[in-house]
């Protein structure tokens, strides 16, 4: 999940779409380190369960070098998780600066005085506006 985080992040292109999976995906890291370092700490304290991962990572043989590494990741994981929320949030400030920059309306100039848009054009008057000829006198004769 980490590595896949660091690839969707990892191109010129990529956008919030991009930040928000990669967030997600590293958060998911980080409970499945912490759940294997709760397993550990289970395991080798005999049912201790305080889950909270600290400790020197002293431990016996293996389960202490894999204690050590899990140590190591979750650093790195909790990094890249602080790196890509702050990120996250100077991007919501960028956006916020050009809210409504690029969307369709009116053009206005504090100088001028605000017309009223033009609306369908509407004929005063007689009844009848299709028919031909100019108005006025009847023609027969």
């Amino acid at each position: 999940m980490f590595l896949r985080a660091q690839i969707r992040i990892a191109p010129a292109s990529a956008g919030g779409v991009e930040m928000e999976m990669a967030t997600k995906d590293v958060a998911a890291a980080l409970r499945v380190i912490k759940s294997k370092l709760s397993d550990l700490d289970l395991a080798s304290n005999g049912g201790d369960g305080d889950g909270d991962g600290g400790g020197d990572g002293g431990g016996s043989g293996g389960d202490g070098a894999v204690r050590l590494e899990l140590l190591k990741r979750q650093k790195e994981v909790m990094r890249m998780l602080k790196k890509l929320r702050s990120d996250k949030a100077e991007q919501s400030v960028k956006d916020k600066e050009f809210a409504g920059a690029f969307h369709r309306g009116e053009l206005y100039r504090p100088d001028e005085e605000p017309t009223k848009p033009a609306g369908p054009m509407v004929v005063h008057g007689g009844e009848g506006t299709t028919g031909g000829g100019g108005g006025g006198g009847g023609g027969g004769g």
